[in-house]
């Protein structure tokens, strides 16, 4: 068990108001008394827990206070994988994910312990990612395939090496180490196809809900270019 299930064991006993003594919580977590004291004072110091010991109860408690866990408590593994695929992140700062994952990724480390998140970020400094090749896609196509894709909508693509719209069936995209791909049904070709989204222009909707195709991401394309 590590610290994470412990404090959410000890924060429990403490909102029963069981009054629970070092010892026992040792006992029943099968730790010693020196991890327990260890955890209680993390609550106290890092989580800001109104924690004190009752000498009429004989036991711990928060008293008349109402305490609660951060929402995003996280694990030292949980928090430490966390900052990690924030620095991984960074590494892919063209990509048409970046902003929207890095507001996730600070709204939830400033929901934590400033002070353990900085701990943390200590060690994750000393881990460091090679760069990698830039995806070269526009954020409006970008978004709307990914509303095209989710609403089962066909598109109507305007590429770069073809003077009319497409239409097309977008059925999922494949990241790839130098381009991000459109795999999905080209109605000009009748065929599956794959377009790099470095090719398209523009996305727009075309109000036509497709029927799902059985596919297979292993069977041949064509270009849908006609």
């Amino acid at each position: 068990m590590d610290r994470f299930e412990r404090i959410l064991f000890i924060h429990s006993k403490l909102s029963r108001k069981s009054y629970p003594t070092q010892a026992r919580l040792a006992c029943e977590l099968e730790v010693s008394d020196r991890t327990i004291r260890r955890d209680l004072e993390y609550m106290k110091s890092v989580l800001g827990a109104p924690l004190f010991f009752d000498e009429v109860r004989r036991g711990y408690t928060y008293g008349d206070a109402v305490f609660a866990l951060p929402a995003s408590l996280l694990s030292c593994s949980q928090l430490q994988a966390l900052l990690l695929a924030r620095r991984a992140l960074e590494r892919d700062n063209q990509a048409p994910w970046y902003a929207p994952a890095k507001m996730a990724f600070d709204r939830i480390l400033e929901s934590l312990p400033a002070a353990e998140v900085r701990r943390h970020e200590d060690m994750a400094e000393k881990i460091a990612f090679a760069p990698q090749d830039v995806w070269s896609v526009d954020g409006a196509v970008w978004k709307n395939l990914l509303l095209c894709i989710e609403g089962q909508e066909s598109a109507k693509l305007t590429l770069k090496s073809c003077a009319a719209p497409q239409l097309f069936d977008p059925y999922r995209l494949i990241v790839q180490p130098a381009s991000i791909l459109l795999h999905g049904w080209c109605h000009a070709r009748k065929a599956w196809a794959q377009i790099a989204l470095s090719e398209i222009i523009s996305v727009e909707f075309s109000d036509r809900i497709f029927d799902v195709k059985d596919e297979c991401i292993g069977t041949r394309v064509e270009s849908c270019v006609a």
